[in-house]
């Protein structure tokens, strides 16, 4: 989704929520967050460091974004 990052609260299990337009996302305790409090963010972008799905990427973002 787009919008910007509203919050980013730790999780009792470890890592992260983040939420974004109003829905939330985890993002597990092995990952980095690359984004802060106010970030814009468009759907398709990654918020962690982690390996997006390439799938997901295409869907999203078409496919020369997956490709790379």
């Amino acid at each position: 989704m787009s919008g910007v990052v509203q919050k980013i609260e730790k999780a009792p299990q470890g890592g992260h929520y983040l939420t974004v337009g109003g829905k939330r996302a985890y993002a597990g305790p092995d990952l980095t967050l690359k984004v802060e409090v106010g970030s814009p963010v468009e759907i398709g972008d990654a918020l962690t460091d982690g390996v997006p799905h390439p799938a997901k990427v295409v869907a999203a973002k078409g496919l020369g974004a997956g490709r790379a």
